[in-house]
C-alpha cells in the first residue's frame, strides 16, 4: 500500500506573523521569513500524522495491489468525507467499483462492502491495479486551539535546535517538548489512532 497526498491544505493554522511573534521575531519582512513557514507546514502535517485526522480539506490516493481479504479497506486517515474507488483489469483497462458495493463509514475511516457484496473478481494488473481517491477535512472548519498550540511549541523548538543532534540540554528541551507539546495532542476529542 502506498498513499500520496494530491491536495494539500489550503492554510496553515498559524500565519507567518503569529509564529514570528511566538518566535519573538521582528513580524516584518525578514531572511528566516521561508524557514519559519517551512516550520509552520511541518509542524501541522506531524500533528495531522499524530492524530490521524485531516482539520483542514485534503485529496489522497491510496494504492492497493490486490483487494483485501476481508470485507473492509482501512483508510489512513480519519473522517473521509468523500471516496471514490477504480481498479485496473490485466488488460490495463480501468473500472470504477459502483458506489452501491460498499459504504464509506467516516467514523472508523473505512470502505466497506454492503451486505452480501464482494470484491470484483476481475484479474488485476500485477501491480497497484487498486486506487483509492478519498478526501478528508473540511475547510470550513476552523484549527483548534490545541492543534495551534502544538505548532508553536513545535515550531520554536526546532527554530532553537537547528540540528538533528545538538549537545548540552537537548535531551531535557525533547523530553519537554514530548511531554508538554504531545500531552496537548493527546487531549484532543477528535484523536484517531490505529492500533494493531
Amino acid at each position: 500500500m502506498t498513499l500520496e497526498k494530491i491536495t494539500d491544505a489550503s492554510s496553515e493554522p498559524l500565519t507567518l506573523t503569529e509564529a514570528k511573534i511566538w518566535l519573538r521575531e521582528d513580524p516584518a519582512a525578514g531572511p528566516n521569513d521561508t524557514d519559519i513557514q517551512d516550520l509552520i507546514k511541518a509542524a501541522r502535517v506531524h500533528a495531522e500524522g499524530y492524530l490521524g485526522k485531516c482539520v483542514k480539506e485534503q485529496t489522497f490516493q491510496m494504492t492497493l495491489d490486490r483487494w483485501p481479504n476481508c470485507d473492509f479497506i482501512q483508510l489512513p486517515r480519519f473522517k473521509p468525507s468523500s471516496v471514490t474507488v477504480t481498479y485496473r483489469n490485466s488488460a490495463e483497462q480501468v473500472q470504477t467499483l459502483a458506489s452501491s458495493e460498499y459504504v464509506l463509514n467516516a467514523a472508523a475511516a473505512r470502505i466497506a462492502l454492503r451486505y452480501s457484496k464482494t470484491w470484483p473478481s476481475t484479474v488485476l494488473s500485477p501491480s497497484g491495479a487498486i486506487l483509492v481517491s478519498f478526501t478528508a477535512g473540511d475547510d470550513n472548519a476552523a484549527y483548534p486551539s490545541g492543534i495551534k498550540m502544538f505548532c508553536k511549541q513545535a515550531i520554536a523548538h526546532w527554530y532553537r535546535n537547528r540540528e538533528a543532534v545538538t549537545l548540552g540540554n537537548s535531551a531535557v528541551d525533547s523530553k519537554l517538548l514530548q511531554l508538554g507539546a504531545y500531552q496537548i495532542l493527546d487531549n484532543d476529542p477528535g484523536k484517531f489512532r490505529q492500533y494493531s
